[in-house]
């Protein structure tokens, strides 16, 4: 496999994908091609969001989504202080702009609008009936998921707020995870892997105060 712009040669193996997209990102700031390959707009067409009703053009329905409906958890994938892009590398001081860049240039926001259409198909009230809801006791954060709540919010006590204690702790030079062996492609995953799910996050964490949940 090679890149298609400069010709630069990728051997196969594990995580193939993320480093063609780091490769695209960093050398040639283009991603785009490989965002359909993830996350499938090709198959999302619309005159308005569906989840807000507003309509608009769908070639703005990416920044649409992480600016008004999906920023909170774009935000939450990125460790504190972040001031490059974890899937491609790419540099970008201002927080506003690497949201926006991680959630429509990778993708992510159509990803998780994908999640919430989906819902909406096999079960209009969904939403409503199985949303689990569960609030960061030190930053208040608000963790919403369908179903399994605990994954999630580990990650965000992982990335948020151990990520230092984590590496510190269970770290490897080459972010491979000395429980399982399997090799993370950044640090924001690394951290993530150790702390949610192997669990190795609930050695900083107060057990008595994670059933918090959001008032109705």
């Amino acid at each position: 496999t090679s890149c298609q712009i400069c010709g630069k040669d990728f051997e196969s193996g594990n995580n193939l994908i993320y480093r063609i997209v780091r490769h695209f990102g960093a050398t040639h700031e283009h991603v785009s091609p490989l965002v359909e390959r993830e996350c499938g707009i090709d198959v999302i067409s619309c005159e308005h969001c569906q989840i807000c009703k507003e309509k608009m053009d769908v070639t703005v329905l990416g920044d649409h989504l992480v600016e008004k409906h999906f920023k909170a958890r774009i935000k939450d994938l990125l460790p504190p202080e972040q001031s490059s892009c974890y899937i491609c590398d790419k540099i970008i001081p201002n927080s506003d702009d690497l949201i926006l860049h991680v959630g429509s240039s990778h993708g992510k926001a159509m990803k998780f609008y994908k999640e919430f259409l989906d819902s909406k198909i096999i079960d209009p009230i969904a939403e409503k009936v199985k949303k689990i809801r569960k609030v960061c006791y030190i930053c208040g954060a608000v963790i919403a998921v369908s179903q399994g709540w605990r994954f999630p919010l580990y990650a965000h006590f992982s990335r948020r707020h151990f990520a230092e204690d984590l590496i510190r702790d269970f770290g490897t030079l080459d972010k491979k995870c000395s429980v399982c062996g399997e090799e993370a492609e950044s640090r924001s995953r690394f951290v993530a892997h150790l702390g949610a799910k192997h669990r190795l996050v609930e050695k900083y964490l107060d057990m008595n105060n994670l059933h918090i949940s959001p008032p109705s």
